[in-house]
């Protein structure tokens, strides 16, 4: 399975060939990093497996070697449509920082606009996320990329323009895209959430859930 490493790599860069065939226990890899690589693997088959099948293994290897059965494009992913949103954010004193924009809300406005597209997609608030036993599902942020114009240029009351949809993968995966313009100065993100509830009686561990639609 070492011809797959690069799959695990772009998730978790950290992980080496020796992890792919000790217990996933003893490797180190936390519950969450553990969320994104099973969403890498399936995203990189196109195929998506039940948390029944999924908890088998004991191992990234015996994952990989489940996938490998199946041909490599012979199977599409249950990708939705995307859902989309708009809307205009005034830069006034909270969201600037030491004269210039602040970092710390640009990356929370990311995640709001991202919480609000799933709940216009899923038509629910936020707090009414469920899987069908009624756990509260969290959209856990497992992957975000961003870029922008140099934030000491951003200037106090611009209006920046914003934009954003978001796709599903699978039943559980979403993916979103967000741009912001404002006077020639831009930014752009990607961010990937998984949907995970708390394991019983353990507030440190996460598993993978689907919600309730």
């Amino acid at each position: 399975m070492e011809k797959y490493l690069h799959i695990l790599q772009e998730a978790i860069s950290t992980i080496s060939i020796a992890d792919i065939d000790v217990p996933i226990k003893e490797t180190g890899i936390d519950s969450l990093d553990l969320v994104v690589i099973r969403v890498a693997i399936e995203k990189y088959f196109g195929i998506e497996i039940s948390d029944k099948e999924w908890h088998q293994f004991s191992s990234l290897g015996q994952a990989l070697n489940h996938f490998d059965k199946h041909p490599l494009k012979s199977i599409k992913a249950v990708t939705s449509k995307p859902i989309e949103l708009q809307r205009d954010q005034e830069i006034r004193m909270p969201q600037m920082a030491n004269n210039a924009l602040s970092e710390n809300w640009l990356l929370k406005e990311f995640g709001d606009i991202h919480w609000s597209l799933l709940s216009k997609g899923l038509e629910q608030k936020s707090s009414e996320f469920q899987d069908d036993i009624g756990n509260r599902l969290y959209a856990t942020f497992v992957r975000i990329n961003y870029s922008t114009s140099s934030l000491i240029h951003y200037q106090e009351n611009e209006i920046i323009s914003l934009t954003a949809e978001i796709k599903r993968f699978g039943s559980n995966t979403y993916f979103s895209n967000v741009i912001g313009k404002a006077n020639g100065k831009s930014f752009q993100a990607s961010l990937m959430t998984s949907f995970s509830r708390r394991e019983s009686n353990n507030n440190t561990q996460i598993l993978k859930s689907i919600p309730r639609e």
